[in-house]
């Protein structure tokens, strides 16, 4: 999580005939610090760092990031070479400490949740409480004048907290539990909940939007319609964070993925395309390429400055790195989007692309099920699961089977 942050440029897709220049974007996954599903409060370096449930990742001025462990009530920091020390012990300070922040002076904050108050940590590791009175705080970020808004999850509002302590409502959320949340570039909040099954936006005038989901708790991670949000299939949120483009960056606690929801070319969120970057669905902590790797209910987010990399906190108490990488090549096809349907599906797919050869369907263990030409598939002999189907050998979409 970051401060709020203004920025010029959209990304643009072109999509040309002929001989066409494409990029194709990869994730790969690997396991950064802890030993999955090895609950323990050792420092070290990488997987010989233990935690238990860490569940905030924020990015200090030195390149540092720091770590609420919440299992173990403590705040730990990392090195961008997987040093991983404490810089709080577990000494009564926290109780489920949640997601934090730092200020501009270099403080460190952080939502303490079971005590309802939120903490402050000075740079040397002294603690003390700086604001009370809520209900199980979820989260905090701060604006570029240092005033802090908290998900105070169980009061259903956003509240804000000038640096000199006068708490008041930002926003109220009606039924909606807020975890989450980040500024965008125009300064509205983007909120993530686990109750509604939404992401919301709350504008600096107060007002709020549903800008993705359908509201329904989904049984898989379905990301929807490009361009309509709000037909995406929306987890749980606890973690979020925005690139330099605008591209927000989602861990779903539910679904066991990671997902981004990129505005349209006007930065409108409502308008813009949910899309599933990496796991499966199913729990498990296999490091990998995107579309093959596992989570287990991933808890916090951090994109790296440069936007080609990212961290994931997540409940089998491990912390992942996610490489992105963007590779360019030529295509003499059409350069568009693959499309199938339906998915979910449980009797036969329609494979849509610009002149197909050969369609290839793989389990998410990568082995190989069934190739076509044909672009009508049926799948009486492909059992229910997550496989991911591959066009003319580059172009990769997940389908979902159901029987």
């Amino acid at each position: 999580m970051k401060k709020r942050t203004f920025w010029s440029g959209v990304m643009a897709l072109t999509f040309c005939t002929a001989l066409t220049v494409s990029a194709t974007t990869t994730y790969t996954v690997t396991t950064f610090a802890g030993t999955a599903n090895v609950a323990g409060f050792a420092d070290g370096t990488g997987l010989t760092a233990t935690f238990r449930y860490p569940n905030s990742l924020s990015r200090k001025a030195d390149g540092s990031i720091w770590i609420a462990d919440r299992g173990n009530n403590a705040i730990r920091s990392m090195t961008a070479e997987g040093v991983v020390t404490t810089i709080s012990t577990p000494n009564g300070s926290f109780n489920a400490p949640w997601q934090g922040n730092f200020d501009s002076q270099g403080n460190y904050f952080v939502a303490d949740k079971a005590n309802h108050r939120i903490q402050k940590v000075t740079p040397d590791g002294t603690v003390t409480t700086f604001a009370t009175g809520f209900s199980n705080p979820m989260s905090l970020i701060f604006d570029n004048e240092d005033n802090m808004y908290v998900s105070d999850r169980d009061n259903k509002a956003i509240k804000k907290i000038t640096p000199a302590g006068v708490i008041s409502t930002y926003a109220s959320l009606g039924a909606f539990l807020p975890n989450c949340a980040v500024f965008d570039k125009n300064g509205n909040l983007l909120v993530g909940s686990g109750n509604t099954y939404t992401i919301v936006s709350v504008a600096p005038d107060g007002t709020v939007t549903t800008v993705a989901g359908d509201g329904t708790k989904g049984t898989a991670s379905l990301d929807g319609t490009p361009g309509q949000p709000l037909t995406a299939e929306i987890g749980q949120y606890f973690g979020f964070d925005i690139d330099s483009n605008g591209v927000l960056y989602m861990a779903d606690y539910l679904f066991h993925t990671i997902r981004t929801l990129t505005p349209d070319e006007n930065g409108d969120y409502s308008k813009g395309t949910v899309k599933t970057i990496a796991g499966t669905g199913q729990k498990g902590f296999a490091d990998g390429n995107g579309s093959t790797a596992t989570f287990t209910n991933p808890l916090a987010i951090l994109v790296n400055p440069d936007n080609n990399s990212f961290f994931v906190a997540e409940s089998s108490n491990i912390i992942r790195k996610i490489t992105i990488d963007t590779g360019t090549g030529i295509d003499e096809i059409n350069n568009q989007t693959i499309s199938i349907y339906p998915n979910p599906a449980s009797e036969y797919i329609t494979v849509n692309h610009e002149g197909i050869s050969q369609i290839e369907i793989f389990s998410i263990t990568g082995a190989s099920i069934l190739r076509s030409t044909a672009n009508r598939i049926s799948l009486e002999n492909i059992p229910a699961g997550i496989y991911v189907v591959k066009v003319n050998n580059h172009a990769t979409e997940r389908l979902i089977v159901r029987k």
